[in-house]
């Protein structure tokens, strides 16, 4: 028969055929049979392996989005940017089209900077085989199309608040009268004041 004991940080195996040692408690147990020391140890790494492979997750996925948002978003690369939008809606074929269209959207392109990632780096999520590359595959291009998503929201906010900026000091250099307020970035300074 075993047990398993969940300590704080440990999971602890116990096999309750009177070789070991304090059978009964959670720690201070000497093993005698090395093949549950062993099991032990795998337990205990698999747990840890677990929270690196979320980390990793999370830190792997920057440089994807990092990538795949400057190739379809930034002045950098415009001018290829422009070629592969061309080729891909005056494109003779389907594959051409469709080729030439995956550097112009970050989703697309993120799925392939994710492969490029994986076969660099060798991570793996959850299982160590095929499987495990399929499912760190996905979970990278989603965390990844998260960071870019949030990312995108942020650069509109701060040019919305931008361009309110420049229309109230365009308004303000206009009117001659200093008894109209008006909101910056749906703030109004007047009642920050009081």
């Amino acid at each position: 028969m075993v047990l398993f004991c969940f300590g704080h940080k440990h999971v602890y195996l116990y096999s309750y055929a009177g070789d070991l040692k304090n059978a009964g408690g959670c720690s201070g147990v000497s093993f005698e049979n090395e093949h549950i020391r062993k099991v032990i140890t795998h337990i205990n790494r698999t747990i840890m392996e677990i929270h690196l492979q979320i980390i990793w997750l999370f830190l792997l996925a920057i440089p994807i989005a990092c990538i795949a948002w400057t190739v379809t978003h930034e002045e950098v690369f415009r001018e290829p940017r422009e070629y592969c939008i061309k080729r891909s809606l005056q494109g003779k074929t389907l594959l051409e089209r469709k080729f030439f269209y995956l550097f112009t959207c970050e989703y697309c392109f993120s799925h392939y900077i994710t492969i490029f990632i994986l076969v660099l780096t060798g991570y793996k999520l959850v299982m160590s085989d095929w499987r495990g590359y399929l499912i760190s595959g996905f979970s990278l291009v989603w965390v990844g199309n998260i960071y870019m998503s949030l990312f995108g929201l942020i650069r509109q906010d701060i040019s919305k608040c931008k361009i309110e900026i420049k229309e109230i000091g365009a308004k303000m250099n206009d009117d001659t009268s200093s008894d109209n307020h008006m909101p910056i970035c749906k703030t109004d300074i007047t009642s920050l004041n009081q």
